[in-house]
């Protein structure tokens, strides 16, 4: 005779026949809770007859995670990953940080400085047509910025400058040269930026002209570099002018390698050689010999 202990009373029956339904893991759509979750980087966004979910912030930054492309599996789960994803985590950073990459900084600088700058673009222009030196750059751009600053047909009084610089004024002092391109550097890649446009104006000059006169000297630099240096002097609007044209390193200084050299720079800057009545040097020899090859090469 077997006795039931206690276990044996609160033992439950086992019917197969019951069924458990168990929830889905991915829902049918993406839920409005979630966006109140995780903020305004989670969108929903109908893409044909699919409601796709985006992560905007790593969409606007260029990443190729599953979220920045789009994604249709509607799980919480897949969230709480990309939350925790470097990418994603690196963009939370930043904007609490407040402190955008290198590249977005300076795109916003250049948008708030944007008339500035094409002011002090069209200094360096003006200096580089009248032939100024560039260390006139920052005097000329303080003319040109506080006269348009000024620009409210207001009468103002002038006044002596000061004897002494010893005490800079306070936009001088709190402001940096070089980081508002105030600097003769700055001056030098605005020129390299626009010299495509200074040389073009020059070229047709140049072409404008019936004829034209070419003047070349030889230099040597400190280092025993040999240099051949060209300067225009042509009609412009019925005045003769003199316009320099550019720098030709030498390595061989003979006659006909000169003449190579020039005529090779005259047909890369598009001028006819035959149209240059006058030919001037400092009377050398390997010039003088030039002269006569000059009107060799103006038939050929």
């Amino acid at each position: 005779m077997s006795e039931s202990g206690p276990s044996s009373s609160k033992r439950k029956p086992n019917n197969k026949n019951v069924s458990t339904v168990k929830r889905p893991k991915t829902a049918t759509s993406p839920k409005e809770k979630w966006r109140m979750i995780y903020g305004d980087w989670l969108e929903y966004r109908n893409i044909g007859e699919t409601v796709m979910m985006f992560c905007t912030w790593c969409e606007r930054a260029g990443y190729g995670n599953q979220m920045a492309k789009g994604c249709s599996t509607y799980k919480k789960d897949l969230l709480d990953r990309h939350v925790k994803n470097q990418e994603h985590v690196l963009l939370e950073n930043a904007r609490k940080t407040n402190q955008p990459n290198i590249m977005q900084s300076l795109s916003r600088n250049l948008l708030n400085d944007k008339e500035k700058i094409i002011n002090q673009m069209k200094c360096v222009y003006f200096a580089a047509k009248n032939h100024l030196s560039l260390n006139l750059y920052p005097g000329l751009c303080d003319l040109v910025l506080n006269t348009n600053k000024n620009a409210d047909n207001t009468i103002h009084p002038l006044k002596l400058p000061p004897l002494s610089s010893l005490n800079p004024s306070a936009d001088t002092a709190n402001t940096s040269q070089y980081g508002s391109y105030l600097n003769p550097m700055s001056a030098r890649k605005f020129e390299e930026a626009i010299f495509y446009v200074v040389e073009k104006a020059l070229i047709n000059e140049i072409k404008v002209s019936d004829q034209w006169s070419l003047l070349i000297d030889e230099s040597t630099s400190i280092t025993d570099e040999k240099h051949l240096v060209l300067v225009s002097k042509h009609m412009a609007n019925n005045v003769p002018v003199m316009r320099y044209l550019g720098l030709i390193e030498l390595d061989d200084c003979s006659a006909n390698s000169i003449m190579a050299y020039i005529k090779n720079f005259l047909v890369e800057k598009d001028l006819q050689i035959k149209n240059i009545a006058h030919f001037g040097s400092d009377g050398a020899s390997v010039m003088t010999g030039m002269f006569v090859l000059a009107f060799a090469f103006s038939y050929v």
